[in-house]
């Protein structure tokens, strides 16, 4: 069984998991807006109270998840995967990393302005059947784990170059994981422009169906990895539908 039979055998897979994890962490983000991040230092130090005055009681290891609950002026109410409250000074929570892997920058003194950044750019390149593919994609974060992603790729084929344009839904179940795998489902158009040796050919467009998965790593700081294979459905017409197999790889970064 070849890389495209795979794909289209498991995309009702992936569209029936892409609705599971959309309404489980829909029904999460509604019950529980607290930010997640991730100690990058040695350790994180707790103390029992919103001061300097107030003793330190525990401390939180370098690649541990802790929820930030509230503000105090320039202390943070976090809490452990274990349950424990304490609070965190500013300057130390903001050496943490947000699972969207940027770094964190508080900022003023008021409360609910510590949400991490959530807007993705990148860049892509890869094949289109056996045409080359570069593209470009942009996101943005609904959660940490759902986004929406406008895309647009350019293959510039031997005989035509086709410009595809799409929005995608992506699910990431498990941000915080190293390789972090992901699903996507989209929809939008592919225009293809014979090239000037083709006299007599016209353009066409088509509406494009697709879904992929995929798996992201974390490089650096906000920088990340990106390896996708993507099924696009392309309804020509009533009578011709084409299936495009693509595969690309990527480096994005947050801000």
């Amino acid at each position: 069984m070849d890389l495209r039979s795979v794909v289209r055998l498991i995309q009702p897979a992936i569209f029936l998991l892409l609705i599971f994890f959309t309404h489980v962490s829909a029904v999460n983000a509604a019950e529980d807006q607290y930010l997640r991040v991730q100690v990058t230092e040695p350790y994180l130090e707790m103390y029992t109270g919103p001061g300097r005055g107030f003793p330190r009681f525990n401390s939180v290891e370098r690649g541990e998840w802790v929820e930030v609950i509230s503000r105090r002026t320039d202390w943070f109410e976090v809490r452990t995967r274990k349950g424990k409250k304490g609070w965190v000074k500013r300057a130390e929570l903001e050496k943490t990393r947000s699972m969207t892997g940027s770094q964190l920058v508080f900022g003023g003194r008021g409360d609910g302005d510590f949400l991490g950044r959530r807007i993705e750019l990148g860049f892509v390149a890869g094949v289109l059947e056996d045409d080359p593919l570069i593209g470009l994609r942009a996101a943005w974060y609904l959660t940490d784990g759902i986004a929406l992603e406008g895309a647009f790729s350019h293959v510039p084929g031997e005989f035509s170059r086709s410009f595809i344009y799409s929005a995608n839904l992506m699910m990431q179940p498990y941000p915080e994981w190293k390789y972090s795998p992901y699903v996507s489902l989209g929809a939008g158009t592919i225009e293809n422009e014979p090239k000037g040796t083709l006299i007599g050919v016209p353009d066409t467009d088509a509406t494009v169906w697709s879904a992929a998965v995929g798996v992201r790593r974390q490089i650096s700081g906000k920088f990340m990895f990106r390896l996708e294979v993507r099924d696009h459905q392309a309804l020509v017409n009533s009578f011709n539908n084409q299936n495009l197999l693509e595969i690309t790889a990527g480096v994005s970064f947050f801000y």
